[in-house]
């Protein structure tokens, strides 16, 4: 019965206690929810303040909560402040280099005024302009400057005096035939800058035929010689090209006109004389841009008045990514900015053609010798994108062919003699001896056959070029010559004389075992010249005439008293 009253019951009410159930579970879950959100949202909060907590300390964060004490220092932070004048300081301290890569920079187009896309050179010019016309002077002279193998050193109280023999070389190029040749195929406008001129030279031998040619190193003060640019040892490396060009700019007309060694006296005619005057390094001017007219169609009627030539356009820019590094901008020798391009019209073309020269200092006196000389010069084409051939892009130096050879120019010789008559069967030679810029002479020394004649005149009193008084030494005039023989009673007829008349001749062999002869009688009126010409004449400076000697003036006749 107690079965029946239970089935009867959850019969009745099963509805009502699924229905609990489900109350139960849907406020449990409605509850669990809640709580769950709750936990969730506090972390979110929590997470987004921590993040702006970052944010805050990041955006106030300083370097030196990061940085340690020393790495301060080595970053320059917290060093004194740099004053004007300290900054001066630093940036002279930066050297010559810096300052040519400095105004590279600031010859850069500005923002806004980018120049237009230009082609340049892309291939080499066809030929370099072989330098013509050599022309060669000779000499002698006294220098401070240290030269090898001088001809007599004296060591003063305030210098060294130096004796020097010297050949100077002057040639011309056209540099304006050179512009044209660069400036073929669409190129643009560059200076021509020449890098060095060589010299070579011939000796003249004993027995009629030349010796190899040499090359000559320039003579010139060290101190030049010191500041000539560097060659780059990679042609690829544009910062030691552009300080190299800097010098090669800078240096253009000591290195087209070497100048040789400063002179304190001279005997001779020096390069400068034989070339001229010249001042600074001319350019040839950019040629005139060709104009095309179209020709107008003939018409019937009277012509009427020319019309005026349409003006040329001005010529684009060339992009500074193509240039070399000298020429980012136009420069002058002188390392200035160049002036604003100007009109040129074909008649104001001047044609520029340059005077280059040389000196070699190392020559012999009594040797004969022949020059040659050839030109190097920037490459035109160094650099440039648009050249088809890598190993002609990173050239960067263009050599010429050596110039045809100079004239036959013999050394004077610093020690000379002559025959001038016989003393007891012993030669009679009359000696000079150039030292210093001023002769030593000899009248008589006594010399004898199947001996070499050696005189040295001791104690002499020379006047020191340069304003330092006189000083006594001794000085050698020993011609270095053997005598031979001598031919008694020859019969010579002087030149335009129709009848001979007896004279000695004297037989003697040079260095180098060569015969020669002197005649007695031509001897005696060459030595009366040279004497009259070298007596009293005190040295000169370099470029100066010597003054000719002042003899005194010989008394008039006394007349004859009237016959009685």
């Amino acid at each position: 019965m107690a079965a029946d009253l239970t089935e009867s019951f959850l019969g009745k009410h099963v509805e009502k206690i699924v229905l609990a159930a489900a109350v139960a579970l849907f406020l449990g879950a409605l509850g669990w929810f809640v709580i769950f959100t709750q936990s969730q949202e506090k972390l979110r909060l929590a997470v987004n303040r921590r993040v702006e907590e970052t944010k805050k300390r990041i955006q106030e964060a300083k370097i030196d909560d990061a940085l340690s004490k020393e790495e301060r220092v080595l970053l320059g932070i917290d060093l004194p402040v740099l004053t004007v004048s300290g900054f001066e300081l630093r940036l002279k301290s930066l050297g010559p280099s810096w300052d040519a890569l400095t105004r590279w920079a600031e010859n850069q187009p500005k923002p806004g005024d980018e120049p237009r896309e230009t082609k340049i050179v892309r291939t080499l010019p066809d030929k370099i302009m072989p330098i013509q016309d050599l022309e060669v002077a000779v000499g002698r002279g006294t220098t401070i400057e240290p030269v090898p193998n001088p001809l007599f050193k004296l060591v003063d109280a305030k210098a060294t005096l130096y004796d020097v023999a010297w050949a100077g070389v002057v040639g011309r190029m056209d540099l304006s035939a050179q512009l044209e040749e660069n400036t073929k195929g669409n190129a643009i406008y560059q200076p021509i800058l020449l890098t060095k001129v060589e010299l070579q030279r011939r000796e003249l031998k004993p027995d009629g035929t030349w010796s190899e040619w040499q090359a000559v190193a320039p003579s010139a003060p060290k101190a030049l010689l010191a500041k000539l640019p560097k060659f780059p040892a990679n042609p690829q490396d544009k910062r030691t090209v552009g300080e190299w060009a800097t010098g090669v700019i800078n240096l253009q007309a000591d290195i087209r006109r070497m100048p040789f060694c400063p002179l304190l006296a001279s005997d001779g005619k020096t390069v400068q004389a034989l070339a001229g005057p010249i001042q600074g390094v001319e350019q040839p001017p950019p040629p005139p841009p060709k104009i095309e007219v179209s020709a107008a169609p003939a018409e019937a009627g009277p012509a009427g008045p020319a019309a005026p030539a349409p003006e040329a356009p001005p010529p684009p820019k060339p992009a500074t990514g193509n240039l070399p590094p000298w020429l980012t901008q136009p420069t002058t020798p002188a390392g200035k900015p160049a002036e604003g391009a100007k009109a040129v019209t074909p008649a104001a073309v001047k044609h520029v053609v340059a005077t280059l020269w040389a000196v070699d200092a190392t020559v012999e006196p009594g040797k004969t010798y022949q020059y040659q000389m050839r030109p190097s010069l920037v490459n035109p084409v160094y650099s440039s994108v648009e050249a088809k051939d890598e190993k002609v892009r990173w050239t960067l130096e263009l050599t010429g062919e050596w110039s045809k050879a100079s004239k036959e120019v013999a050394i004077p010789p610093v020690n000379e003699f002559f025959f001038v008559g016989s003393f007891g069967g012993r030669p009679n030679l009359e000696l000079h001896r150039w030292i210093f810029g001023q002769w030593v002479i000899v009248p008589s020394a006594q010399a004898s056959i199947g001996a070499p004649v050696v005189y040295v005149k001791p104690r002499t009193k020379i006047t020191v070029p340069g304003g330092t008084g006189t000083k006594e030494i001794d000085v050698d005039l020993s011609p270095g010559i053997l005598l031979v023989d001598i031919n008694r009673n020859f019969r010579y007829r002087p030149e335009g004389n129709p009848q001979t008349i007896p004279t000695n001749v004297l037989v003697y062999a040079d260095a180098l075992g060569r015969l020669s002869q002197r005649i007695e009688w031509l001897d005696r009126q060459e030595a009366n010249k040279a004497r009259k010409n070298r007596e009293g004449v005190l040295p000169t400076k370099a470029g100066e005439v010597a003054p000719p000697p002042v003899r005194p003036t010989p008394p008039p006749p006394k007349k004859a008293p009237p016959g009685r």
